[in-house]
């Protein structure tokens, strides 16, 4: 078994966020121009992460990292790097205004952002979470959390060949059922090409117990 992820395990990491959100504190940094850089268009979740799920999101909504914007841009997430190049800050803008502020946190090896509202306080979003792994250039897991609700994505490099075991679970404590969805398939470090083996959710159910091979498809090339 590639992936053995346990409820106690999810639950874990919820309280984890939990915890890492309860303590933190929002302060305000002080950026020059050279330390900017902008993702554009807005896609909903994507922009947060650093797994190779990430970059495939990206190459298939044609979000990229830019220096500059077109005057004309409006909606966009503005990131700020500190002086070693980690991305300290993720602006969230709606209408040319800063909606939601993403603060970098370090705890326990990973890295934390946290969401607040422009000028402090906590606004009720996602929590993102980024745990470099032991393979070189290969995240381990990544998530995100909040309240009882947690959207998990684990990677492990295939020895063999330059491509990624990978595995998403949507996963609710305490709910009926509580794992919403799960999905996994393998994707190329090279291309980004990701395909599925598998996918059950709680409302399309028709697809679990799908062997992989019989019933993979690729959803990006």
């Amino acid at each position: 078994m590639i992936f053995a992820l346990t409820h106690e395990y999810l639950d874990s990491l919820i309280d984890e966020c939990c915890r890492q959100r309860s303590i933190a504190a929002y302060h305000e940094l002080q950026a020059a121009a050279s330390e900017l850089s902008y993702l554009t268009p807005l896609k909903s979740f994507v922009g947060y992460h650093r797994g190779l799920w990430e970059q495939v999101l990206r190459k298939k909504y044609g979000i990229t990292e830019k220096k500059t914007l077109r005057a004309s841009c409006k909606n966009y997430l503005r990131l700020t790097r500190d002086e070693t190049g980690r991305i300290a800050e993720i602006a969230t803008f709606r209408n040319g205004r800063p909606e939601c502020i993403h603060q970098c946190r370090e705890a326990d090896g990973k890295l934390f952002y946290l969401p607040f509202l422009p000028g402090g306080g906590f606004y009720p979003t996602y929590s993102y979470v980024t745990s470099p792994g032991k393979d070189s250039g290969v995240t381990a897991e990544e998530y995100q959390a909040e309240g009882n609700h947690i959207i998990y994505y684990g990677y492990r490099k295939n020895p063999d060949d330059n491509s990624v075991n990978f595995i998403s679970v949507s996963y609710v404590r305490g709910g009926t059922p509580d794992i919403l969805e799960e999905t996994r398939g393998v994707i190329s470090s090279d291309t980004l090409r990701y395909t599925e083996e598998y996918c059950g959710s709680w409302l399309n159910r028709n697809r679990k117990g799908a062997v992989p091979g019989n019933d993979a498809r690729t959803s990006t090339d």
